[in-house]
């Protein structure tokens, strides 16, 4: 016998919400090193490879639901989105854009201030 999931709202915001958080300070440059390492390994791995392209998809569905208001109610039909729950969609929007930049952002963060980064150019032509 299957019971019947209930939804319940936490919250409900009219206004999406800004969280500042401080970037990381290692102050052991080993330490920085492992962890910049380990970083790199994932963002090549392809699990993380995969599961970018999935929350690029839920990023791309977003997009339209949020462009549109239009979204699906919970009997599965088609829907005018109110101004809130568009609100709660940009929230989960910047959530995912801040998890698929954050290894990257930490590798950077973890790098010494005195290396020079090269961003390698995807057709390697020296002149674009």
């Amino acid at each position: 016998m299957s019971k019947k999931i209930k939804k319940v709202i936490i919250a409900q915001v009219s206004k999406p919400l800004k969280f500042k958080v401080k970037s990381f300070e290692f102050n052991d440059p080993k330490e920085n090193a492992r962890i910049r390492v380990a970083l790199q390994g994932l963002v090549v791995n392809p699990g993380w490879i995969v599961y970018k392209q999935i929350v690029e998809k839920s990023i791309e569905y977003l997009e339209k639901q949020i462009l549109r208001k239009i979204g699906l109610g919970e009997d599965g039909k088609v829907k005018q989105l109110t101004n809130d729950e568009v609100d709660i969609l940009r929230q989960k929007y910047e959530v995912y854009i801040e998890m698929l930049e954050k290894p990257d952002s930490l590798i950077i963060d973890l790098t010494p201030k005195n290396t020079k980064i090269v961003e390698e150019r995807e057709n390697n032509d020296p002149y674009n």
